[in-house]
């Protein structure tokens, strides 16, 4: 895949599936030529690889195996949200999602539009939780606290974030990276303002 840098459809391929506008698009491919590997880097920090295999059999077998690990987290999580929960919280799960909702719209005023914060407290307003209970969560579960051994299959390390919660809160950390301001992780809060965006809130755009 020669002349990466010029590659106008791969710019084309970001703006509408990542909906992104790189601002460079850089050869990251191995010198065995066995694949292609683009780099596409915006204005902020954030950056995707971007593969192309020579060989539709490598695509396959490589497009299997990561579907196959995602997979195995999502088992892993179903086992974890069914074990018994110890649930001593003392704050109603009702209060405590209120509660974490008013706490994160003041840590983003100022980095997201009036318009973004409305939706989403609109949105969590709108959740119907009765009937809904406390499971241990991972709280935590993203690729990077994953281990993969070919005898025992998926590990999961890193439980320091670990207690009692909704189990919608280990999906969408499965689903998305959260958005990271507070930590200074400019990729990070692109992409949580990329999730706002995919869920149609208005005012997401930076």
């Amino acid at each position: 895949m020669a002349g990466l840098e010029l590659r106008q459809d791969l710019v084309e391929w970001a703006a509408t599936t990542l909906d992104w506008r790189p601002l460079h698009v850089h050869d990251a491919s191995w010198g065995h030529a066995e694949s292609a590997v683009a780099q596409l880097v915006v204005d902020d920090g954030h950056r995707a690889y971007l593969k192309a295999h020579r060989q539709a059999r490598k695509h396959r077998q490589e497009r299997a195996a990561l579907l196959q690990v995602r997979e195995a987290a999502g088992a892993w999580l179903q086992r974890l949200h069914r074990l018994p929960p110890v649930d001593d919280d003392p704050l109603p799960l009702e209060e405590a999602v209120r509660a974490r909702l008013e706490g994160w719209s003041r840590r983003a005023a100022g980095r997201l539009a009036p318009e973004t914060l409305r939706w989403a407290s609109a949105r969590v307003g709108d959740a119907d939780l009765a009937g809904v209970r406390r499971v241990p969560c991972h709280r935590d579960i993203v690729p990077r606290n994953w281990l993969w051994d070919d005898t025992t299959g998926l590990c999961v390390i890193d439980f320091e974030h670990a207690q009692p919660d909704v189990w919608w809160v280990d999906v969408h950390r499965l689903a998305d990276e959260p958005w990271g301001a507070e930590h200074g992780d400019a990729p990070f809060e692109a992409q949580g303002r990329a999730v706002l965006c995919r869920l149609g809130a208005p005012g997401c755009g930076p």
